[in-house]
């Protein structure tokens, strides 16, 4: 019997950095790292046996955007966390252009030192507030994702249809944005995650939902694929490249979630 000797391995603290913002604190347990804030949940891990796992399910879940871009040339995380999308796109496009924005240093800190983020020539890390960037920078990204979180929800400055077309405007045509809605799909708690998807149809002509379970009452990850339409272009049946349908990739878009989802008496939010 093969038994698991991290289970009973203690939770140690080995950094913790107060910013003018909150506290990050950098747990490790066996070979595990994570980052956590103040009192809030997990903010990201990494194995350090074996750093290309992704522990979390929505980390997987962003890799669906190879079913629409198998290329990608520039890659914007807003939101950095511990840089576990950074590290995927610099693995699987060793030569993107890539650019993490987060608000507080500190984070983009422990990210570099404990959790191996890249920070080479290709790779730029701002700490600043993700519309101050949207709205200075002259850049244009293939991808973008948005993986922000105040609490439990994304801040407000960073879901509003205003925030939504301050990204629409730095995507090539027909780039990809991916946002990471923690709510439920159904049931009496639905308006959150029904507001934000409301928000991004506003601007984004074409957008994917795409859960990590089949649970739609329970509270999940809901990962959004919005897509920069060319003009004239009209939405395909099957909107994915053929070549880019591993295994993997495949198992991933067929759990696009099919059902309709009204949002007819949903208000979009504003600034």
């Amino acid at each position: 019997m093969n038994v698991d000797f991290s289970l009973f391995r203690k939770t140690r603290l080995i950094w913790k950095k107060r910013s003018p913002i909150q506290t990050v604190y950098v747990y490790q347990k066996g070979s595990v790292r994570y980052m956590r804030f103040a009192s809030e949940s997990w903010q990201g891990a990494l194995d350090m046996k074996n750093k290309e796992k992704l522990l979390f399910p929505y980390q997987r879940f962003f890799l669906a955007y190879r079913a629409w871009m198998p290329n990608v040339r520039s890659f914007l995380s807003l939101g950095v966390g511990t840089g576990t999308a950074i590290r995927s796109i610099r693995r699987l496009h060793p030569d993107a252009r890539i650019v993490g924005v987060d608000l507080d240093e500190a984070v983009l800190e422990a990210a570099v030192k404990y959790f191996e983020c890249p920070c080479d020539q290709q790779t730029e890390l701002h700490a600043m507030h993700g519309r101050a960037f949207l709205e200075s920078t002259a850049e244009r990204f293939d991808l973008v994702f948005l993986d922000t979180y105040d609490s439990f929800s994304i801040p407000k400055s960073m879901r509003t249809v205003q925030s939504f077309q301050s990204i629409y405007q730095v995507l090539q045509e027909n780039g990809l944005l991916v946002v990471n809605v923690i709510g439920t799909l159904k049931g009496p708690m639905d308006s959150p995650f029904k507001t934000t998807l409301k928000t991004v149809q506003e601007v984004f002509p074409d957008v994917w939902v795409l859960p990590v379970s089949r649970w739609s009452r329970f509270e999940q990850n809901i990962l959004l694929i919005a897509r920069k339409r060319k003009p004239g272009d009209f939405l395909s049946d099957v909107p994915v490249h053929e070549d880019s349908l591993s295994p993997e990739v495949a198992k991933l878009v067929h759990q696009i979630y099919s059902e309709s989802i009204p949002t007819e008496d949903i208000q979009a939010e504003y600034d």
